[in-house]
């Protein structure tokens, strides 16, 4: 696998913001507000501060990841995508952070259930948790935070899958998902004409963009 599409779940993937913004209001009484409305990266700040730690829980609860809702023409979009990648010599992997197992003992197994229900088990087996995906190598990272950093200084390029929260930080930015290839096929054109040119392409050359060989990127 020469070039990597590594993708995060929650946001990119599947509805976190929906499904908690749901429980807010059927489980605590709050008023219902619409995923579109959520301005900071963490929705539980829509709330009065009186509320936000008791919407914050409600991650926390058995079953919470396992019943979030596909982002809206992901699932058909992602295999598409892994179908192209897949041709050029390379693959898609999901790569998301789980929640801290003291707080949330039920996340990680039930990501990895998300995955091969709503996509398959390639998926699922494949995917990669982690809390620092900075320490992860890959050619493009999908993801919604606005920014991601932490131990290292990643190899990846970082795509927005787009949000109110994460507007106007100069990235690109995927606006929904079957537009994908209007911007990772032209931020790596180069790369994919010149896998399909040579279909002989070393072995882990084509990691993070400061590995292709100089005219390929740069």
């Amino acid at each position: 696998m020469d070039f990597i599409v590594l993708l995060d779940m929650d946001g990119v993937v599947c509805d976190y913001n929906a499904r908690i913004l749901e429980l807010a209001h059927t489980k605590l009484g709050l008023p219902l507000f619409h995923p579109e409305e959520v301005k900071e990266f963490n929705p539980e700040y829509m709330f009065e501060e009186e509320h936000q730690k008791a919407v914050d829980a409600l991650s926390n609860e058995e079953g919470f990841y396992a019943y979030l809702p596909p982002i809206v023409g992901a699932v058909e979009s992602i295999k598409e995508m892994r179908r192209f990648i897949r041709d050029k010599f390379g693959e898609v992997i999901v790569c998301t952070a789980p929640k801290k197992p003291s707080k949330n003992p039920f996340c990680t197994k039930e990501k990895l259930e998300w995955l091969a229900k709503h996509l398959d088990d390639d998926f699922a087996n494949n995917a990669i948790i982690s809390r620092d995906k900075t320490l992860i190598r890959g050619s493009v990272l999908i993801d919604d935070k606005p920014v991601v950093s932490s131990a290292l200084t990643p190899v990846w390029e970082h795509v927005h899958f787009a949000h109110a929260y994460n507007e106007g930080l100069y990235l690109p930015r995927i606006t929904s998902w079957p537009t994908w290839h209007k911007v990772i096929i032209p931020m790596f054109k180069d790369y994919f004409e010149y896998a399909e040119r040579t279909r002989e392409i070393t072995p882990g050359t084509f990691v993070g963009s400061d590995r292709f060989p100089r005219g390929i990127l740069h």
